[in-house]
This record gives structure tokens, sequence and C-alpha cells, in this order.
């Protein structure tokens, strides 16, 4: 083989490695959750919106994403979005969707930790593992939160039932791995409700 063969030779497997490279590179970015706004509309995930797990937040207005009603400055934590799944947007505003990074709950007087915005939370990352008292304090007398155990697939484990319930106290135990669902209002988001958790150790 001439010089000028192998050269070409040489150019091809370059350029072949370059494209490979470059799809690779597309493929692994388009799984990554990426900040998006959206409005009123019928979304796919995969297809208008990166699969993965996002924080919602209302920028403005009042809208119903995947039937839950919320208004400005809501938060709705940690939300999975599915390759496949459609993403229903209602009413009259502006959501972002930004990736989560399950921040840690910061533990209050007398190992309270407070939860102000609806969502999932990681136990042993955002709440440390143990056993809990799971109460809440509500300015409305119709505001009373929903609240589920969750394995780390999001099976449900045990459900603690505020809406439906004279109980206004729970034990539950937290385990690593687990998650805590927290719906502050069942189909909508409460400024008005918050969801506290108390060491009982």
């Amino acid at each position: 083989m001439n010089k000028g063969k192998l050269a070409i030779f040489f150019s091809i497997i370059f350029i072949c490695i370059a494209v490979f490279a470059l799809r690779y590179t597309n493929i692994f970015d388009n799984r990554q959750p990426k900040n998006i706004v959206i409005q009123s509309g019928d979304y796919v995930v995969g297809k208008n919106i990166r699969e993965g797990t996002y924080d919602v937040i209302v920028l403005h207005g009042e809208v119903k994403f995947m039937q839950m009603k919320m208004r400005e400055g809501d938060r709705w934590l940690a939300v999975q979005l599915r390759r496949g799944e459609h993403v229903y947007v209602e009413g009259k505003g502006k959501v972002r969707l930004k990736p989560s990074r399950f921040e840690k709950i910061e533990r209050g007087r007398n190992d309270i930790y407070q939860i102000n915005h609806s969502g999932f939370y990681l136990v042993g990352k955002q709440i440390p593992e143990g056993t809990y008292i799971i109460t809440y304090t509500s300015h409305d007398i119709k505001g009373k939160p929903f609240v589920q155990l969750l394995s780390s697939n999001r099976d449900v484990i045990h459900t603690y039932d505020f809406q439906n319930s004279r109980d206004k106290y729970y034990k539950v135990v937290c385990e690593k791995g687990q998650i805590l669902e927290v719906h502050k209002n069942l189909f909508a988001e409460s400024k008005h409700v918050v969801v506290i958790l108390k060491k009982n150790e």
C-alpha cells in the first residue's frame, strides 16, 4: 500500500470514529433531563420533553399539570416522567421543568423536618432513615395531606391518608432507598399546608 492509499485509509477510519463518537455523545446527551418551559398543551416524553425526574415550578398564572392544580410559585418536586408518557398542561400560565437536585431537608428544632412542597423525597439522601411521627399543620380546614411510603421502584409500601381519617398522627419507618411521596393536598398544591416529620427514637 503506497503513501497516498495509506493516507486515504487512515482518513476514512478517522471519519468513521468521529461520526460514531458524535452519535454516541448525542445519544447520551439526549437521555439527560433538561430545563424546559412549557404552557398549555399535550407533550410526549421522549419527543417534546426528555425523560427524567423533574421539579415542576409554576412561573406565573394558574395551571393544571397532570391533574395537579398549581398556582404561581407552587412547586411539585421530583416528578418522574417516563418515555412515551403524555404530559398534559391546562390553564393560563407557564411551567418550568427543572432536573431534580434532590436537595436535603434541613433538620429544625427538636428533630423536626418540615416539608413545604409536594413531591417525592429520597430516604437516606434528603431525609435520614429512621422512625418518625408524621403530622401536618394547615391554615385551611379543608387542607389535608396525602402521604405514601414507596419502594425505590415507586411501588406503594404504605399509605397515610389524612384525607379520609380523623387521625392527625402516623408512625412511619423510613429505610434507606425508600421514597416518601407527599401531596399537601391530593389534587392541588396548597400554600396553607405544611407536612412535619418528627424523629421518634
